[in-house]
């Protein structure tokens, strides 16, 4: 009895559709890629005060990216991650004033120092949602704020300039161009940590906490628990911006820690996009060099600056990046 077979059937639209999410992938990619280009070959084709704005950009807009991130993988929107910037960077001002030059040492410590507020300000701040959890990471933020300014060793109000930049094995942070690359740099490792984290269980998990946390917990997850780790992360990053501020500025005040500070962060990673890895990136740059070249024709830049934001989120509502990317034709982050 001959034996009936299955007949093959060739899946001819499969490679094809394969080369096609290739094609897909790598275009998604092309926004990132290119601003990471210009990024690298700003110090050569600007001038320095454009190279500055770009640095201070980056600074801002890691920052931002690390507000945008607990947005879009945990549903948290913070409007105190003002306070671990500005721990960060005042961690930089008494490491100096202690005797410490070593970056590697002291951007470290700016983390660890974030990180660590951070995980007891989130550990009371998550035992609530929505706007009561905006409130009272706004409150705490403040609370640091106002700790901060009366501390007259730390220069109270006003205030304390740092000596000079720190330095990376003996090597001196003072160029521009080389503070650049190390901001670039840094800045590079925190997306890539980013996008691993993203797609690994956590992130998947954060993911379906944002959608449905009922139904996480009725899995078994702890989900304040898992919420948590991605907020400290978030200020770690964070202070590790701040850390970066105090060395561009070279002078640290508790305006780093104002409330007004982290409406900005939000306001970059809402501009650039919150569901796009890079968004507070983007979100940085157009800001801070639009208010560069707005300030240059009225001392009002911050009132010509705001119709601006509204139109650029009422018509790019998934934000600059996100239609940057549409526009090359790639539609993943």
């Amino acid at each position: 009895m001959r034996h009936l077979e299955k007949p093959v059937v060739l899946d001819l639209q499969r490679p094809t559709n394969v080369a096609a999410r290739i094609v897909g992938g790598v275009r998604s990619y092309a926004a990132n890629a290119l601003l990471v280009a210009l990024l690298a070959l700003a110090p050569f084709l600007f001038e320095s005060h454009i190279v500055g704005s770009l640095t201070r950009g980056m600074i801002y807009g890691m920052a931002a990216c690390a507000v945008g991130f607990i947005i879009r993988c945990g549903g948290m929107v913070s409007f105190g991650h003002a306070a671990y910037f500005g721990l960060g960077a005042y961690s930089v001002l008494i490491a100096q004033k202690i005797g410490l030059t070593e970056a590697l040492l002291i951007w470290p410590i700016a983390v660890l120092v974030s990180a660590a507020a951070s995980l007891a300000i989130g550990s009371l701040s998550l035992r609530t949602r929505g706007v009561s959890f905006i409130m009272i990471t706004l409150g705490f933020a403040q609370m640091v704020y106002f700790v901060i300014s009366s501390v007259q060793g730390l220069g109270g109000a006003d205030g304390l300039g740092l000596q000079a930049r720190n330095q990376i094995g003996g090597v001196s942070l003072e160029s521009p161009t080389r503070f650049h690359f190390v901001v670039l740099a840094l800045l590079l490792v925190v997306f890539c940590v980013l996008s691993r984290v993203g797609r690994s269980p956590l992130g998947m998990a954060l993911a379906g906490i944002r959608q449905n946390e009922r139904r996480l917990k009725a899995l078994g997850y702890n989900t304040t628990r898992l919420q948590l780790t991605a907020f400290v992360l978030s200020a770690a990053i964070t202070g590790l911006a701040g850390a970066l501020a105090a060395e561009f500025y070279l002078y640290v005040s508790p305006g780093l820690l104002h409330w007004i500070v982290s409406g900005e962060l939000l306001v970059m990673a809402t501009l650039g996009g919150v569901t796009a890895l890079m968004g507070g990136l983007f979100g940085a740059l157009v800001l801070l060099l639009a208010e560069v070249l707005i300030s240059e024709f009225t001392t009002y830049w911050r009132m010509a600056l705001g119709p601006v934001v509204i139109v650029a989120v009422l018509y790019l509502r998934q934000g600059l990046q996100p239609a940057l990317q549409k526009m090359l034709g790639g539609g993943r982050d």
